[in-house]
C-alpha cells in the first residue's frame, strides 16, 4: 500500500509539472519552468493527501548523485550527471566545459525532451561540431533555434528516438526511464547518423583530366573518393551518353547539339584535348560504360538528368542499370524526370537540385518525390543555404546536400549539410578539415 501511494505521489508530481508547463507554453514557447523546489513541494503536497507523514524537506546543499537517484523527472543538473556518466560534482563543470546544456537554465530546471536529445546526441555522436550556440530554444519560431540544436534533434529523428517530421513538444518531459531506452540507443548508433560530410566527385576528377570522361571517373577512385557524380543527356538515336553542355562546342572539337547528333557522329569527336594534348582522342562514354567503371573501382554513381526524362528512357536507363547491379542516386532541377524514375523504380533514391531561396514550397516539392519506399533529399546551390532554410529543412525531416563546394565545410557541415559535390575538397584532406573546424590542428 505504501509503494502504491508513493506511486501515486509522485504520479502527481508528472502531473503537477505537466499542467505547469502547459499553461505557459499554449503559444509553443514555454514562459517558466518548475524547479526542483516547486517539485519537492508537489510532492510534499501529494503526501499529505495520501494520509501518510509528509517528508522532511530537502536540504538545498544536494550532490549530484542524490538528484540523479531521487529525481524521477529529470532537470539539468541530473543530465549533467547522465551525461558525465558518473555522479559527482565535477559533471557540471565537465558539462558546461562541454556546451552539452546550450539554452537550458539554471542546475535545477526541468530538462524538455529537445533539450536532452540536444545533450546527449552531442556528446554521443554529434562530436564534430565546433561550437554549440548558447542562444535558448523558441519551439514556436525554427528560425530561432540554433542549427547545431535542430541538427541533433533530426538526427534523433532519423535515428527513431523521436518521430519523424516534426519538433516534440516543450511540455513532454524526460524520465529516467525514456533516458535510458535513447542512452541504450546511443551506444550502439549507427555512423550514419554522426556528423560527418560525405564527398561526391564533380563530374569526376576534372581538375586532372576531362570532365565526364571515363579516365575522370578512374581519377576520382584513385584519389579517395567512393561516390562520383556525372551529367547524362541522350543523342538524336537515343543512346545516353556523359555530357554536361547541350552542345559539343565547349569539350570537344565538334559544334552543334548533341540531341541533333547520332551516336555515331559525336563519338567519332575528341572530347580530351581541350584539356592538354595528353588526352587527345578521348571519346564521350556511354552511362553503360560509366557503371562498368563504378563497378569496377566499386564508385557510387550520382546521375544528374539534364533534360526532361520520357517513360522511355526512364525505362531505358534503369535496364542498364540492373545489368551493372547498381543503384545510382539520382539527381535533376526537374522533378518531372525524377518522378519518371520513381515511376519505374519506386525504390530508387532521388535529389531535387535547387538553386533558389527554401520556402515551404520547396519542402512540398521534394515530398511529393516520395514513394513511400524511397529516399529523398534537396541538393542545393551552397550560396542558398541560410540558417532559417536549413532549419526548415530538418525540422521536416529533409536531408540536406549542397553543390558545388569547394570551401566553407565546416560552416555548411554545422548547418546540417550532410552531402557535397565538389571539384577540389579531397577525402585526404577531409580529416583536416574536420581538425581545422574543431580548432585542434
Amino acid at each position: 500500500m505504501q509503494s502504491i501511494r508513493r506511486t501515486a505521489a509522485l504520479l502527481a508530481v508528472g502531473i503537477a509539472v505537466l499542467a505547469g508547463l502547459g499553461a505557459g507554453a499554449s503559444d509553443g514557447v514555454p514562459q517558466s519552468r518548475q524547479t526542483t523546489a516547486e517539485v519537492q513541494h508537489a510532492s510534499q503536497e501529494a503526501a499529505e493527501g495520501s494520509g501518510e507523514p509528509a517528508e522532511a524537506p530537502v536540504q538545498t546543499e544536494r550532490t549530484l548523485e542524490e538528484l540523479t537517484l531521487e529525481q524521477p523527472i529529470i532537470t539539468r543538473g541530473v543530465l549533467a550527471a547522465l551525461l558525465y556518466e558518473g555522479d559527482d560534482r565535477d559533471a557540471w563543470a565537465w558539462a558546461q566545459q562541454h556546451e552539452l546544456l546550450a539554452g537550458i537554465g539554471t542546475e535545477t530546471d526541468i530538462v524538455t525532451r529537445e533539450q536532452a536529445i540536444y545533450a546527449m546526441l552531442r556528446k554521443c555522436f554529434v562530436q564534430s561540431w565546433r561550437k554549440l550556440s548558447s542562444t535558448p530554444v523558441r519551439y514556436a519560431d525554427h528560425s530561432a533555434i540554433s542549427p547545431a540544436y535542430t541538427t541533433a534533434v533530426y538526427t534523433a529523428q532519423q535515428a527513431g528516438l523521436i518521430p519523424a517530421g516534426g519538433m516534440l513538444h516543450p511540455e513532454e518531459l524526460l524520465t529516467r526511464e525514456a533516458w535510458s531506452e535513447w542512452q541504450e540507443y546511443a551506444q550502439t548508433a549507427h555512423p550514419e547518423y554522426s556528423s560527418s560530410v560525405g564527398l561526391i566527385s564533380h563530374r569526376g576528377y576534372h581538375e586532372r583530366a576531362p570532365e565526364n570522361t571515363l579516365e575522370a571517373f578512374r581519377q576520382s577512385a584513385w584519389n579517395g573518393y567512393t561516390t562520383v557524380e556525372c551529367d547524362v543527356r541522350f543523342t538524336r538515336d537515343g543512346v545516353p551518353v556523359l555530357l554536361h553542355d547541350p552542345t559539343v562546342d565547349r569539350t570537344s572539337n565538334g559544334t552543334g547539339r548533341v540531341a541533333d547528333k547520332t551516336f555515331e557522329q559525336v563519338r567519332r569527336l575528341d572530347f580530351g584535348r581541350w584539356k592538354g594534348n595528353q588526352w587527345q582522342n578521348t571519346r564521350i562514354p556511354t552511362f553503360a560504360e560509366f557503371l562498368s567503371v563504378c563497378r569496377r573501382y566499386h564508385l557510387t554513381p550520382y546521375v544528374e538528368l539534364k533534360t526532361e526524362l520520357t517513360g522511355a528512357q526512364a525505362r531505358n536507363l534503369l535496364r542498364i542499370c540492373r545489368i551493372y547491379g547498381i543503384a545510382p542516386t539520382w539527381i535533376s532541377f526537374q522533378a518531372q524526370s525524377l518522378q519518371q524514375i520513381a515511376a519505374v523504380n519506386p525504390e530508387a533514391r532521388l535529389g531535387l537540385l535547387w538553386n533558389q531561396e527554401i520556402r515551404e514550397s520547396t519542402v512540398q516539392m521534394v515530398k511529393g518525390l516520395q514513394s513511400g519506399k524511397n529516399e529523398v533529399f534537396l541538393d542545393a546551390d551552397w550560396n542558398k543555404l541560410s540558417e532559417q532554410g536549413c532549419n526548415l529543412l530538418l525540422t521536416r525531416g529533409i536531408r540536406i546536400e549542397a553543390y558545388t563546394v569547394d570551401g566553407r565545410l565546416d560552416e555548411l557541415r554545422r548547418r546540417g549539410v550532410r552531402g557535397v559535390t565538389t571539384n577540389r575538397i579531397m577525402p585526404r584532406m577531409l580529416a583536416i578539415v574536420t581538425d581545422k573546424a574543431e580548432g585542434t590542428g
